[in-house]
């Protein structure tokens, strides 16, 4: 099964809710669907536009991703993907905001992105790309890293890569 039962995760999704959040960000991986007992879960997951899921996509050959949640698939606005880029040094410095899709996660947004994005749409603040290609918010600007950003010397900064603080 999933590392977080149906049973479970519709117990803190109904907690959550209780709340009236902006948004619920489910950063488990299910490609399973949930079980019929659980009605209301697959009700929530299938219609709330507050709820967003997470998928992984396929790297290569021997590394076919993750799939999200079947209940959200083909609703792209309310999937994120989880990939990151890891340093030779094996620890994570960077951020992706988004990218092209990698089957079979076919959003093209980083569940991050996805999460502040809905935040501050209640907010009246959308998300837009700037002349230069970077991601704007408000006036928030993040300038996406080049090849030679800082200590960086050569790297894949594909999609929209920002450093982490």
């Amino acid at each position: 099964g999933a590392s977080l039962s149906d049973k479970a995760l519709a117990e803190v999704v109904k907690k959550l809710e209780q709340f009236n959040p902006s948004v619920i960000g489910l950063d488990i991986y299910r490609e399973n669907p949930v079980k019929p007992e659980y009605a209301d879960l697959a009700k929530t997951m299938q219609t709330s536009d507050r709820f967003i899921a997470i998928c992984r996509g396929g790297e290569n050959t021997t590394d076919s991703g993750v799939p999200p949640p079947p209940e959200v698939s083909g609703q792209l606005q309310r999937q994120g993907f989880s990939d990151v880029v890891t340093d030779p040094d094996n620890v994570i410095r960077r951020q992706i905001l988004s990218m092209a899709p990698a089957p079979p996660c076919a959003t093209d947004k980083s569940l991050s992105f996805r999460l502040a994005s809905r935040y501050l749409k209640n907010h009246g603040i959308q998300p837009q790309l700037t002349p230069e290609n970077n991601w704007q918010f408000g006036k928030v600007v993040f300038k996406n890293i080049q090849q030679n950003t800082g200590g960086y010397t050569g790297i894949d900064n594909l999609g929209h890569q920002v450093l982490l603080n």
